[in-house]
C-alpha cells in the first residue's frame, strides 16, 4: 500500500460500540448517546476527533456520531427530537428490576 493510502488507513476508527455508556435516550424509534470516553490508544488525530454523541436509528439503518452536542441537537431536530428524555444506564436497569417495563418497550405498561 502506499505511503499516503497507510496514512489515510491509520485515521479511520472504526466504533463497534460506545463505550463507558453516560446517558442514553429512546424516542421515535431512535436511540441516542452520550459517552466521553475517548480511546487512548488511538492516533493522536483520532483522539482528537473523537465521536461523544450517537444517533443510531435501527429501522432505517441508521447510526451517525458527532463530536460536539450542538452538532447532535442540530441532527436531531431534523429528525424531530428536541429535549431527549437522557437517563443513566443504572437508572434504566433499576427501572426495568422494579417494573419490567421501560418506556420505550412495545406494549409493556
Amino acid at each position: 500500500m502506499p505511503k499516503s493510502q497507510e496514512q489515510e488507513v491509520r485515521k479511520v476508527y472504526i466504533y463497534s460500540r460506545v463505550a463507558e455508556l453516560e446517558k442514553f435516550a429512546v424516542k421515535d424509534g431512535a436511540i441516542m448517546a452520550y459517552s466521553g470516553h475517548v480511546n487512548q490508544q488511538a492516533d493522536a488525530y483520532i483522539r482528537e476527533n473523537f465521536y461523544h454523541w450517537f444517533v443510531m436509528i435501527p429501522g432505517e439503518d441508521i447510526t451517525k456520531g458527532f463530536h460536539t452536542e450542538d452538532e447532535f441537537n442540530r441532527y436531531i431536530e431534523t429528525i424531530g427530537i428536541q429535549d431527549p428524555d437522557w437517563q443513566t444506564p443504572d437508572d434504566a436497569f433499576d427501572t426495568f428490576l422494579k417494573t419490567g417495563c421501560l418506556d420505550w418497550f412495545p406494549d409493556c405498561k
